[in-house]
């Protein structure tokens, strides 16, 4: 599970624990209250254009 979570959240959320980088929630909701970002921004995250097909266009 923490190998999804890094892949999602920016690095600035995982705390070291034990020489193994946890998710720190305190820092996690630290950057949520001050506005800051917490994903990681990819093109796989960005929004997508909607895909307009027949059966769409025939309910017009």
């Amino acid at each position: 599970m923490q190998e999804r979570l890094r892949g999602w959240l920016v690095g600035e959320v995982f705390g070291n624990e034990e020489d193994e980088e946890q998710l720190d929630r305190t820092l996690l909701f630290g950057r949520l209250c001050e506005g800051l970002p917490v994903f990681r921004a990819n093109d796989a995250t960005a929004p997508r254009p909607r895909v307009t097909t027949a059966r769409d266009a025939a309910e017009r």
